[in-house]
């Protein structure tokens, strides 16, 4: 981020909506304390823990964020820009990457744990079980070769990660075998922020236009309410989602597209808009000012 702007958010939205990801992606996108998910703001993260779902609130609480360009393309396998503060949301990788100052730099994700041969060409990828998508479909091995061949087909985005594989082999429905041409670190490549992304095999041969039209396919915590290019987004939670949820956590996030920073500011001082950022640092004592905002550098 540039000298010239800074991160705005109000107090309020301290807890944000559900952000474990893996990749490189900028403070643009949102974090959360969500079902154990640690924070990082499209940044790859740990994993989130199991917890047992909440009973349902009166009033569902939701979030807007404010930001400054458009979603281009929110196709898992494509997907290559700040597109990540919705791909995050939706959908996981097989290991999180953790933040800096954690203990463990890798976290499980949709694998529980994974070992490579003695050489590196060969790694094992065990999955966690009970995990469904939105659609309904289970989550397993069969999903894991789908998603990386789907992904390796298309080679838009960052799909080069998977250049290494050669094949995935599906050794049992929760045991996924990849076997490289050569050695390489497969933990790290499959805790991206972009192409590593796991989704429902029910996408079939569905191109682009499909996800680009507000469809997804993902087993994340939220999945699309509704989709207006160049406008908003809406994402809702998923309640069967595996990590569970807590009281407190956002029912509803929108993420509408701002470009003007001035209207960015007025958003945020209306209280129409709970985050954004790139607002120009000579307003920010102005925000500063006001009670319940905060600006962070």
């Amino acid at each position: 981020m540039s000298n010239k702007s800074l991160f705005i958010t109000t107090l309020a939205a301290l807890a944000l909506i559900v952000s474990a990801c893996g990749g490189a992606a900028t403070t643009a996108a949102p974090a959360t304390s969500a079902p154990e998910q640690p924070t990082a703001a499209a940044q790859p993260t740990s994993a989130p823990q199991p917890t047992t779902a909440p009973q349902a609130t009166a009033t569902p609480k939701f979030i807007t964020f404010a930001y400054t360009t458009t979603f281009p393309d929110i196709d898992p396998s494509t997907s290559f820009s700040n597109d990540s503060a919705v791909t995050s949301n939706i959908y996981e990788p097989l290991v999180w990457y953790n933040p800096p100052g954690s203990q463990e730099v890798l976290s499980p994700g949709l694998a529980t744990s994974w070992e490579p041969s003695a050489d590196s060409k060969t790694w094992t990828f065990h999955l966690r079980q009970g995990v469904k998508f939105h659609d309904g479909t289970p989550f397993n091995a069969d999903a894991v070769k789908f998603s990386i061949e789907r992904t390796k087909k298309l080679n838009g985005g960052a799909a080069w990660i998977w250049g290494p594989v050669n094949q995935v082999e599906v050794k049992d429905p929760y045991t996924a075998v990849f076997h490289l041409d050569y050695a390489a670190p497969l933990d790290l490549i499959a805790s991206s922020g972009y192409a590593a992304w796991m989704f429902s095999p029910s996408v079939g041969d569905k191109d682009g236009q499909w996800f680009n039209e507000g469809h997804d396919a993902g087993s994340g915590p939220y999945m699309i309410e509704k989709y207006e290019p160049g406008q908003r987004i809406i994402l809702t939670r998923f309640t069967d989602y595996w990590g569970g949820w807590k009281p407190g956590q956002f029912d509803k996030a929108v993420l509408e597209v701002v470009e003007d920073p001035t209207v960015r500011q007025q958003k945020i001082e209306s209280g129409e808009a709970d985050w954004t950022y790139e607002i120009p640092i000579e307003n920010l004592k102005t925000l500063d000012d006001k009670p319940g905002r905060s600006s962070r550098r």
